[in-house]
């Protein structure tokens, strides 16, 4: 479904260029989910702003479903965006003021689904993240971890084809993490959706199907548990 083919990312510093990205090639299938593991500022985030274009790499290839995402016109990348990805990131970008509902169903609105049939599918979503009872409190009134799990539900809705998760449990604790983990792995197995969970937590990859170091910018061998620095 995505392919990375040695692709380079590197960012001009004052001193020297940073190799966030060096020569990374992985394939992400539908129905599995990858976990990226590595302390921070390894270049887990770069990896998975490239695949959602919000960079594009200095080198290399980056194929969604063997199309060039480079090739994308900005209206493709648009429908990429809304159609095909879920983007779960580190902090939640919830619209101040607005309540947990409208928030879980912004993405659909601007994808042009009916108000109606967006709001009834982030209600759903809210159910799965444990907000039932949140739905009509706006982000003053909730805590990090309800506004992080508004975040995922928002994400989530429309049943995106691919998954791409942030550092998605860091403001959750124990429980609420476990879940949200388990959520994921069953997007992917159950649903068929591909997966790219990037964190500093070993713990991670306990239901990936397949879990990669990432450091100071190098993909090494699938492990199945990586001490973070």
């Amino acid at each position: 479904m995505l392919e990375f083919d040695d692709v380079v990312k590197h960012y001009r510093g004052t001193g020297a260029d940073v190799r966030a990205i060096d020569g990374v090639s992985l394939s992400v299938a539908p129905g599995e989910m990858t976990a990226l593991l590595g302390p921070s500022g390894s270049g887990k985030t770069t990896l998975l702003k490239l695949a959602a274009t919000v960079f594009a790499p200095d080198r290399g290839t980056i194929r969604f479903r063997g199309r060039d995402l480079s090739s994308f016109s900005d209206n493709e990348c648009s429908d990429y965006l809304f159609a095909d990805v879920g983007y779960i990131e580190q902090r939640d970008r919830l619209m101040p003021r607005v309540t947990a509902l409208e928030n879980a169903s912004i993405k659909l609105l601007l994808g042009g689904v009916p108000r109606a049939e967006a709001e009834a599918q982030a209600l759903q979503w809210l159910a799965r993240v444990g907000l039932s009872d949140r739905t009509g409190h706006t982000p003053e009134q909730l805590s990090g971890g309800e506004r992080q799990r508004v975040a995922i539900a928002e994400a989530l809705a429309g049943d995106p084809s691919l998954i791409f998760a942030d550092e998605p449990t860091a403001n959750l604790n124990s429980t609420d993490s476990a879940k949200i983990i388990e959520l994921l792995a069953e997007l992917a197995h159950d649903r068929g959706a591909g997966v790219v969970l990037v964190s500093h937590d070993s713990g991670a990859a306990r239901l990936a199907d397949h879990s990669f170091a990432l450091h100071d910018g190098k993909l090494h061998r699938e492990v199945s548990e990586v001490v973070a620095g």
